[in-house]
């Protein structure tokens, strides 16, 4: 096996530790991806249009539109739509080949996932997303957790240590910083949501006693470079839902290619649970395969009538 070039002659403990850094990035990737696996365990897929990048593609389980989605595409853009919103993508002339071409295995196999999703990529090419009902319709989030978190790491904390090594404020001083930090910020993250930011850099906060004009002051200064969104579940799931759905899209071609390839379209893909004089299903496959002399046009009539229900 080819070595991994170390042009920083960094020690083995030092790659293992940065590796170990690197996965545990990740945890909610691998979480987020174990979650969706269960959701779609019991979803089978169903092509209601596959006319070149004109496509209709549903999920769903065969009972129940429980965590269904469908995925359609046009010239320029895809529309996903589902139990988790609706987010409308545009870049390439087939926007299944931009999900596609996306993939990057050996960051998959670093990160221990089996799907491949790029948020922040993948979210510079949204155009639109549902505003009403039961989502907000957003691809991101105020991160609450992350705002404190910066808060308490990269000022609180930095401030108490430096005022306690420059002896600028008492024991008590600094107890009183704390309080005030914790009191009408931290204390109030969660009343205030995302406009905590906007109180966050309004606090300024002195010493009571005496010091005149040098009295020091404390407050967030930079807290705008800061980045405190972070991608909602709706829109990681809906990510991982195209990623996955592309997948199998791609499996029913490759198989329909196989099993019919001088039909100018292939057939839809048909549950067990439709019944039909025309297909021949394979139990291990869960596709159809033609009989000889059906046509499309005698085919998709009586699916589109049963999976619309």
């Amino acid at each position: 096996m080819t070595s991994v070039p170390n042009p920083f002659h960094l020690s083995d403990e030092e790659i293992a530790r940065r590796k170990a850094k690197h996965y545990a990035r990740y945890a909610q990737d691998r979480a987020d991806e174990a979650r969706f696996f269960k959701d779609v365990a019991d979803h089978k897929m169903y092509i209601l249009k596959d006319d070149g990048v004109y496509r209709h593609v549903r999920f769903k389980q065969p009972d129940s539109m429980n965590m269904h989605f469908d995925l359609i595409t046009y010239p320029g853009g895809m529309l996903y739509t589902g139990d988790m919103g609706t987010f409308v993508f545009w870049r390439l002339e087939d926007m299944f080949e931009f999900f596609r071409s996306s993939g990057d295995k050996d960051w998959m196999e670093e990160v221990g996932v089996t799907l491949y999703t790029n948020h922040s990529y993948w979210s510079e090419k949204l155009i639109a997303s549902n505003c009403s009902g039961r989502f907000e319709g957003k691809s991101t989030e105020f991160n609450a957790e992350r705002f404190k978190e910066v808060i308490v790491e990269d000022y609180l904390r930095r401030w108490i240590r430096n005022s306690r090594e420059s002896e600028t404020l008492t024991k008590d001083e600094r107890r009183e910083l704390w309080e005030a930090v914790h009191d009408e910020i931290i204390e109030q993250c969660d009343d205030y949501g995302e406009n905590i930011q906007t109180k966050a850099y309004e606090f300024n906060w002195s010493p009571s006693r005496g010091y005149g004009e040098k009295a020091p002051s404390f407050h967030f200064d930079d807290l705008f470079e800061h980045n405190f969104q972070q991608y909602t579940h709706s829109f990681r799931w809906a990510c991982l839902a195209i990623a996955w759905g592309i997948l199998q899209y791609d499996a029913w071609k490759d198989e329909q290619a196989k099993i019919s390839p001088v039909n100018e379209k292939p057939f839809a893909y048909i549950p067990k649970w439709v019944p039909s004089r025309l297909e021949k299903h394979n139990h291990v496959t869960g596709h159809i395969t033609k009989n000889v002399g059906a046509k499309a046009e005698d085919y998709m009539p009586i699916y589109l009538k049963d999976v619309t229900k």
